[in-house]
Formats: C-alpha cells, sequence, structure tokens
C-alpha cells in the first residue's frame, strides 16, 4: 500500500490516500524513513494482496472472499 501512496502522491494529498486505504500517514512516513523497505512478511502480504486483486478484477469484480479462497 505505501508504494502504491508513493507512486501516486503527486496526484493525491498522503492524507487523503491514507484515509481512503485504512492506514496512517505516520505508518506512510516511517515506512519512507526507513529506506522504503519492507519486511519479508510485508512483502508476502503486498504479493498476496495482488494475486487476490487481479483474482477479484478477473471475475469481472464479482468475486467475494469465499470465492477469491477457493480460486
Amino acid at each position: 500500500i505505501y508504494r502504491l501512496m508513493d507512486a501516486e502522491k503527486a496526484k493525491h494529498p498522503i492524507a487523503v490516500m491514507a484515509r481512503v486505504l485504512g492506514v496512517s500517514t505516520s505508518g506512510f512516513y516511517g515506512w519512507k524513513a526507513k529506506g522504503s523497505k519492507l519486511s519479508a512478511r510485508a512483502a508476502r502480504d503486498e504479493e498476496l494482496t495482488e494475486t487476490i486483486r487481479q483474482i477479484h478484477v478477473g471475475s469481472r469484480k464479482t468475486y467475494g472472499g469465499t470465492r477469491v479462497q477457493w480460486s
């Protein structure tokens, strides 16, 4: 999520993106201060999130959590 926010910061305010995405601005700035490195778990979570997003979009946004789980 923080990488997305960093990529879109020229288009949208950080505070607005944080509120919409359900994260804190301090979390974003903390991530940025650490050199934008993710922990191993956070990296796996981002990969999983992207996989889930692709399944959802591939189903024309009709699959919910239960159907994504079995895809």
